[in-house]
Formats: structure tokens, C-alpha cells, sequence
């Protein structure tokens, strides 16, 4: 699955170099996520790891000191669950720690402000949306955890640095807030009815620049 996304974001990557105009810039990008959950009281019995994320990015200007900023990444999400099992006398065991990964299409879709000397800063707000494409929960024990779709604000600040007149790099941390509720479990366990997302995004964007 990861590989089949990954040819296809070079695919479409090769697509909008060959039709691109003027006023349309792209870009490979890359880095860091970290995410969390809030929302329940079990949320604090996850351990959330650094995970990663890659994919192509777009900038349209459509007017002065204005841009419309679309990524289409993937995005790999790592969490440690904590759990204390019990025998068949309900005797508790030793406590058990469990890694699970979860695989997204990461697609923020976003207004962007340049601003500052050379209008080389700028800051970025709009709407994400998550889809979830593969995970590694065992289904025929544990069932669907989390859903399929997870939807959200999202803003950031950066800072762009000219390579060269038709490169640049962009340093850029975001901020995620998760709007829907992703728990799967409502039907199955009470007290995790309500479970959101909130992450941090310290991405790195090579732009190949449109003159």
C-alpha cells in the first residue's frame, strides 16, 4: 500500500511539472509528526512516538500576498498502548506494552500569508483531512479502533531560504487540531465513546520555483 501511494505521488508530481503555469509552484516535502490524543481518560495510557510523514506539495497564487497551499502526504503514526491483562480467575497479570502503527493520506488544504523582508516568512491556516490506509491492529481480536476518516483544523509558520533563482527550501511547524471524534469502540467499551488527535508537524519543503 505504501509503495503503490508513494508511486503515485511522484506520478502526479511528474503530471503538474509537465502542465504547470506561472502562478503554480511545487515541491517535495518532508519530516517529523507527533501526535496525541485527547478527548477520554484512557487517552493517557498511550505512549505516542515520533512518526514520519512525505509526499508533493502545491503553492497557487492567485493574488497578491496570497496563496493556496495543498499537500498530499503520507503520514505514518506510531503509539505504545498500555494494558494490564487479566487470567481466567481475574487475577491481574503483568502490565503488557504494545506498538501500533497506523499508515494515513494526510491532505491539508490551506491559505498562505507571506510576509516580512522579501516576504520569505509566512504562516498558513486551513482544513485537514486524514484517511486511514493501512494499520497493524489485529482485527480479529481487537476489531476497528480507530475510523477511517479523521477531519480538523490545521495552521503553521515558516520560513523560506532561496537556493537559487529557481529553488528554494522552506522550513515549516504546523500545529494539527483533530475536530472528529476517530473512536471506533463506542459500541464496545464505555468511557472511550469520544477519542480526538492533536499533533505537531516540523517539515522540511524542497520548491521548484516558476518564473
Amino acid at each position: 500500500m505504501a509503495k503503490s501511494f508513494l508511486l503515485s505521488l511522484i506520478t502526479l508530481f511528474l503530471f503538474f511539472s509537465a502542465h504547470s503555469q506561472s502562478k503554480i509552484q511545487f515541491g517535495l516535502n518532508g519530516g517529523a509528526t507527533y501526535t496525541t490524543f485527547w478527548g477520554n481518560e484512557f487517552a493517557r495510557n498511550f505512549n505516542h512516538n515520533i512518526g514520519f510523514m512525505t509526499g508533493i506539495h502545491l503553492d497557487y497564487k492567485f493574488t497578491p500576498g496570497l496563496l493556496f497551499a495543498l499537500n498530499l502526504n503520507y503520514e505514518r503514526r506510531s503509539i505504545d498502548a498500555s494494558s494490564v491483562p487479566f487470567d481466567s480467575t481475574g487475577q491481574s497479570l503483568f502490565p503488557t506494552v504494545t506498538n501500533y502503527t497506523y499508515d494515513y493520506l494526510n491532505i491539508p488544504i490551506m491559505l498562505k500569508v507571506p510576509f516580512g523582508k522579501q516576504e520569505l516568512w509566512f504562516f498558513n491556516f486551513g482544513l485537514f483531512t486524514n484517511i486511514l490506509i493501512n494499520d497493524n491492529v489485529d482485527q480479529e481480536v481487537y476489531g476497528n479502533s480507530f475510523k477511517n476518516l479523521d477531519i480538523g483544523l490545521i495552521s503553521g509558520i515558516g520560513k523560506a531560504f532561496n537556493i537559487n533563482d529557481n529553488n528554494e527550501l522552506a522550513l515549516e511547524l504546523r500545529t494539527n487540531l483533530g475536530l472528529a471524534n476517530i473512536s471506533d469502540l463506542e459500541s464496545q467499551f464505555l468511557g472511550v465513546e469520544k477519542l480526538r488527535t492533536s499533533s505537531l508537524n516540523l517539515m522540511i519543503t524542497y520548491i521548484f520555483k516558476n518564473k
